[in-house]
């Protein structure tokens, strides 16, 4: 028999380059692959790349890839800001692909009244945990609005951050929260730290399966290629670090390149930092001043190479001897480090969250973070040879991929099983 499943994601590889947008696309080509799972894939797009003004267009023409621009969402309830809208869409989307099973791979632009208009519905549902949205207002990220992070919200800690919102109102909007992913059947966790802060916040455990985000099938493709190994020219004296990613506060560019700036001068011709990041244009006024000062003072050392093409991510990642990642938030299981892995190339990154815990399986080595000065002893006992990369051989074994998608379709069919959610 096969399984219908709708996978609702807040946005497209196409036109979003975030690790979710990412995660959500990979798993529908990687369903795509398999005769029991039939998968359509809903993705939020800006109304321009629709065409038209319907809410739902066919990317490029694909009757099972699905661009659609839903309401937008109240930033503090996570309520849908027009609610008789996203209850069309979803009528819409029920009659017209019937799925089985709804797997929203991310609330944001759904809105939390996605889980309340599919549980009356009766389909059961699957929500994969990404960041801390549902816990924290400052965008998820569990950083204080002073900068430092936040190891444990309550209501006073988020009105001490927020203080046009009571301690009060906090309180009601974490039991609002929870009350309302009553219905979903299963969450699922690409990391095991992510899972237990969700638990301690008041999520079942035993709803919450551990899976790390599937890899497109594009990005593995590029992992068989031939490793020709960073090019022998006369740079090659220098170590090569790469930077991949999202360019915003909470990646630790600016942690990066105060670290190279620390860098003693007899050594700074060891070592080659190239910068491949995305939206950095979007960001704040203050912020883009930063970052461009201090590429300026390191462009000996430092070349900013813009954006990049996923489906280049992992030659141009074999072009560096470490991949750094050097987030100063909880990350969850950034996609960059699985592609880092698929490429072959060890990792530098922060002492954090679930990238500490990947790793702690002996890919790479950590630094303290937010620590520009730990970061740059770490990359001068790596130029120095105090630190030596471990051997990446065997660091993407060639069934995990397929292990994580058929890890997937279990829990879509645990949902299954436990039946349709109730009709309010």
């Amino acid at each position: 028999m096969t399984m219908r499943v709708l996978i609702l994601a807040h946005g497209h590889p196409a036109f979003s380059t975030g690790g979710g947008e990412q995660a959500a696309h990979a798993l529908y080509a990687r369903l795509l692959e398999r005769d029991n799972v039939a998968p359509v894939l809903v993705a939020r797009a800006p109304r321009s790349a629709i065409g038209h003004d319907a809410s739902f267009g066919a990317f490029q023409a694909s009757p099972t890839e699905i661009l659609a621009d839903p309401p937008e969402q109240d930033h503090f309830s996570l309520e849908s800001t027009q609610f008789a809208v996203l209850e069309a869409m979803v009528e819409q989307l029920l009659e017209r692909f019937r799925p089985d099973l709804v797997h929203i791979e991310h609330l944001a632009y759904w809105s939390i009244d996605i889980v309340e208009l599919l549980g009356r519905a009766g389909v059961p549902i699957v929500l994969t945990l990404h960041e801390f949205l549902l816990i924290c207002h400052h965008d998820g990220q569990m950083i204080k609005t002073d900068g430092r992070l936040c190891r444990a919200e309550s209501p006073a800690a988020c009105a001490a951050c927020f203080p046009h919102h009571s301690a009060g109102e906090f309180y009601l909007r974490k039991r609002m929260i929870l009350q309302r992913l009553a219905p979903i059947a299963r969450f699922v966790s690409p990391s095991a730290f992510l899972a237990d802060r969700f638990v301690a916040w008041g999520l079942d455990r035993a709803r919450i399966t551990v899976i790390d985000n599937p890899l497109s099938p594009d990005v593995i493709a590029q992992g068989n290629a031939p490793d020709r190994g960073v090019a022998d020219d006369a740079d090659r004296l220098a170590i090569r670090i790469g930077f991949f990613g999202q360019v915003n506060p909470y990646k630790g560019l600016d942690v990066l390149l105060g670290a190279v700036s620390q860098i003693p001068k007899p050594l700074r011709a060891s070592l080659s930092v190239g910068i491949h990041g995305a939206n950095f244009d979007a960001q704040g006024s203050d912020f883009r001043a930063k970052i461009a000062a201090l590429l300026e003072a390191n462009a000996d050392v430092v070349a900013n190479e813009g954006r990049y093409a996923n489906g280049d991510v992992v030659a141009l990642m074999r072009q560096y001897d470490w991949i750094v990642v050097p987030s100063i938030w909880w990350e969850n299981s950034p996609v960059v480090i699985q592609e880092a892995l698929v490429a072959r190339r060890p990792i530098l990154c922060s002492a954090i969250g679930g990238m500490a815990e990947r790793v702690a399986q002996g890919v790479g080595v950590t630094f303290q973070p937010g620590s520009a000065a730990d970061l740059a002893r770490t990359l001068v006992a790596i130029i120095t040879g105090r630190i030596v990369a471990p051997d990446m051989t065997a660091a993407c074994a060639p069934d995990v991929e397929e292990a994580r998608v058929t890890h997937y379709v279990s829990v879509f069919a645990t949902a299954l099983a436990a039946g349709r959610a109730p009709a309010e």
